[in-house]
């Protein structure tokens, strides 16, 4: 979800605006009706190569490497498209419509190619778990009526009229209290399989925003994927605007407390969250998010105007909400200083395609953890089949193993499928030194050969005895290759998964037995237990026997009338 906003000058596809249609006083329950406007679509009436659009009309032009039209936002039968908005704290939205757009490539310029348009609202995410949504279905017909929008959609520099944006407007009578929503919605064209997408949100200079995060859905097995486009792949929004009337207490005036990162320090372009102690609640309402790099002279975040924010830096910055009431004089939180960090992993090393190879479970000592396709891990913004940082906010919390200077640990890797079944490998890296990086000698694993479709790895990391102590980052990578040697800790690739994770260099402790087994006396028929105590660092146990006097010792198995040769309690 990038930032959202009720009221924004967004050129000739939706003009600023907040109709009024009452304001009524009782005691301090007011009642306002407005537009909710989820990003803006044209680009304007010139591209960049200078071609003017035809009069009447503006471009909504593809920004930066972006390179797919419909930016992966196929709407035809089988699809859908989900994308979140927010309810502000003690407000209610009535609704009473919710407005798409979408084109249907080579369609003529009237009437409208769309006749159908299926719309449901979950109060969580759709992506994960199963959830049931709060209201609507795809099974009714919502569709009110469509016009044209009088934009076109164009790639890079590429213009052409062949891609006309339609208004497609939908019935929807819902109340919703504060929270957030997501809104899954599908369209159906008068042309059965027509070639139908839905264009993203488009903002001029930048290929994505921070907080982008729709999803598709295939209905066909009931898969669901982040929507990207361009190299490397950038997060996708979509436009859509909520008529509402909203219902609520008067605003009143509250000091917003102190303002709170998520992250501190963070790395470059890496997203962290904003928020404040007391947001405070009521119509009439407004926020607006600040930066500094100074704390003297503060700028306004263009489109930042909710409670929370969603940002990202490459410098030491200051951030501060104003929040105001009404006609109010405005509140400013108490500034928090969000600083660069010295250890920043890269990011790079993840999927590009949503399907096929992925990681269901990885253990090492006492981490064992398992996902699966529609895992989400916090801090990534995406569904799995990409990348996923368990290394910090990760609820429930991952457990932490302590692995031992010297030691070989083994380790296993189960390797499932969200799609076919190809041949892959994994390799493991371990910032040994802490630095930040994962150098070429830090790859603890890899695998000696490609395995087709989902299996187990084990095997053992090789822990040098010089590594540094404390907490470091593990990063777990399954590629489709039949080259698992050729995986790097940096590098993209298009099927599998990267998995991070936390771990703990401990130093070895040499053993020591504690106390050795005593003797005992057992009759003809009856069972004993032999134990030992041993200290020191990751023990292991096999017990023996000696059938003669200055004979060999020979290992024991767990077989009748021995068990448990393998722990400090044998029977």
């Amino acid at each position: 979800m990038q930032t959202k906003f009720t009221q924004q000058n967004s050129g000739t596809f939706l003009k600023k605006f907040i109709a009024v249609a009452m304001l009524l006083f009782s005691f301090t329950t007011l009642t306002i009706a407005q537009p909710y406007i989820n990003g803006g679509l044209s680009t304007g009436a010139t591209a960049t190569g200078g071609t003017a659009a035809p009069a009447g009309t503006t471009w909504s032009e593809l920004q930066g490497t972006n390179t797919g039209l419909g930016s992966g936002a196929n709407i035809a039968a089988g699809f859908t498209l989900a994308d979140d908005f927010i309810v502000p704290p003690g407000v209610t939205w009535n609704i009473t419509k919710i407005t798409f757009f979408a084109y249907s490539t080579g369609s003529a310029a009237t009437p409208s190619p769309f006749n159908d348009t299926r719309v449901q609202i979950f109060n969580t995410n759709p992506a994960v778990g199963n959830p049931t949504p709060v209201f609507g279905n795809l099974t009714t017909n919502r569709f009110l009526t469509s016009t044209s929008a009088s934009i076109y959609r164009i790639g890079n520099a590429t213009p052409g009229t062949t891609r006309l944006v339609w208004k497609i407007e939908a019935t929807v009578n819902t109340s919703l209290t504060a929270g957030t929503y997501w809104i899954e919605w599908q369209h159906g064209t008068v042309t059965a399989g027509a070639s139908n997408f839905s264009p993203a949100k488009t903002v001029v200079g930048s290929p994505t925003q921070i907080g982008n995060n729709a999803q598709q859905h295939t209905i066909a097995g009931n898969t669901w994927a982040p929507i990207t486009d361009g190299t490397p792949a950038a997060p996708q929004d979509f436009p859509f605007q909520i008529d509402y009337t909203a219902t609520g207490a008067a605003c009143t005036a509250t000091a917003p407390g102190n303002t709170i990162a998520s992250a501190n320090p963070v790395c470059p372009s890496i997203p962290f969250n904003l928020s404040v102690q007391t947001p405070g609640s009521g119509i009439g309402l407004t926020y607006q998010w600040e930066s500094s790099p100074n704390n003297v002279t503060y700028t306004s975040i263009v489109g930042a105007t909710n409670s929370t924010y969603t940002a990202s830096q490459t410098a030491a910055t200051y951030y501060r909400l104003k929040v105001t009431c009404g006609v109010n004089a405005p509140l400013f939180s108490t500034p928090v200083f969000v600083t660069m960090s010295t250890q920043c992993y890269c990011t790079t090393s993840q999927a590009s395609s949503a399907v096929d190879e992925d990681i269901f479970n990885v253990k090492v000592g006492t981490l064992n953890n398992t996902s699966d396709c529609n895992t989400t891990a916090l801090g990534t913004g995406s569904i799995k089949n990409r990348y996923s940082n368990y290394t910090n906010g990760y609820t429930p919390a991952i457990t932490i193993p302590d692995l031992v200077q010297g030691a070989n640990v083994p380790f296993t890797v189960q390797i499932g499928t969200c799609g076919g079944n190809f041949n892959n490998g994994i390799a493991v890296f371990i910032d040994f030194n802490q630095n930040g990086t994962f150098e070429t000698t830090e790859r603890a694993f890899v695998s000696p050969a490609a395995t087709n479709g989902p299996h187990v790895e084990a095997g053992n990391l090789a822990i040098p005895a010089t590594a540094t102590l404390g907490n470091t980052r593990m990063r777990v990578i399954n590629v489709e290759s039949a080259t698992p040697g050729t995986i790097t800790a940096c590098g993209g690739y298009t099927w599998g998964e990267t998995e991070d994770y936390t771990i703990n260099i401990v130093p070895c402790v040499p053993l020591t037995v504690v106390a050795q087994p005593a003797n005992k006396t057992a009759s003809c028929g009856s069972t004993t237990t032999f134990t030992t105590s041993i200290s020191g660092s990751n023990p292991t146990y096999q017990w023996q026997v000696q059938t003669t006097a200055g004979g060999a010792w020979s290992n024991l198995a767990n077989v009748a009338p021995y068990s448990n040769v393998t722990t400090d309690t044998m029977r």
